[in-house]
């Protein structure tokens, strides 16, 4: 997660990137699956006159436009289906309880042998997932716009109170490297919580295996730097340990 660290200017029918509109930014991946999305929270601006969600995939060519997924009923699903036949599964998946764009959705569509007209339907379901709207300019007034950034500044604020200033940035990561390095760091931490738990499982009376597990969370993460050995670790007493990892974490 990342915040905007730098003000929203402009009037909303003549703001445009530069006026910082993306106040939130999610950087995520679904369970099981190695697609990269990046959610965006935006104030309105030139063209989107409305309090919205952006949705973008990362891919190795850089960010492409994706659709905030749509809510999976039975009658939707139905209706889809209808319209595509057996071009559904290529452009649509289900994970969970909602029905999810494949990527590069636009480029795939212009593909699908359906009639002009059914393609359209699509491609506005598309366009207004894309820009998921949360509240209409036509609704949401001067007033409410400063309530909905002061609710971001006091995120801002605890992120600060907590040392979590790198979720702080006042240029937002567009660039798709930047996007796969954070999400790869994140799954490593993963894979070592999941060990963590697993190994801590089989012996978590034992302290020998809890400062193994703790060399297979924090391994790659500075206590080599720190001159600290798997060797040194499995002598030293766990309070140390901790005073170092949490020196570390901070």
């Amino acid at each position: 997660m990342i915040i905007q660290r730098a003000e929203l200017t402009g009037k909303a029918a003549n703001r445009c990137s530069d006026d910082n509109t993306t106040r939130m930014q999610l950087i995520f991946s679904l369970e099981n699956n190695d697609d990269i999305y990046i959610l965006r929270i935006d104030m309105p601006h030139k063209g989107e006159e409305k309090l919205h969600i952006n949705m973008e995939e990362c891919i190795e060519s850089g960010v492409v436009a994706s659709g905030f997924p749509l809510k999976f009923d039975g009658e939707k699903s139905l209706k889809l289906r209808k319209i595509l036949g057996r071009y559904f599964d290529k452009l649509f998946y289900t994970a969970g309880n909602r029905i999810w764009f494949r990527t590069n959705f636009l480029k795939k569509l212009n593909h699908v042998d359906i009639d002009s007209e059914k393609k359209e339907r699509v491609r506005s379901i598309f366009k207004a997932q894309s820009h998921k709207e949360i509240i209409s300019y036509k609704i949401i007034s001067y007033y409410d716009e400063v309530q909905v950034l002061a609710f971001f500044d006091e995120i801002k604020k605890y992120l600060e109170k907590f040392q979590l200033t790198h979720m702080l940035q006042t240029k937002l990561k567009r660039n798709s490297e930047q996007v796969y390095n954070e999400v790869k760091k994140i799954r490593k931490n993963f894979e070592k919580i999941q060990n963590l738990w697993e190994k801590m499982g089989k012996n978590f009376y034992s302290p020998v295996s809890i400062r193994e597990c703790l060399w297979i969370l924090y391994e790659k993460q500075g206590l080599e730097q720190m001159n600290v050995s798997k060797e040194s670790m499995e002598i030293m007493e766990l309070s140390k340990i901790f005073d170092l990892i949490s020196k570390h974490c901070v």
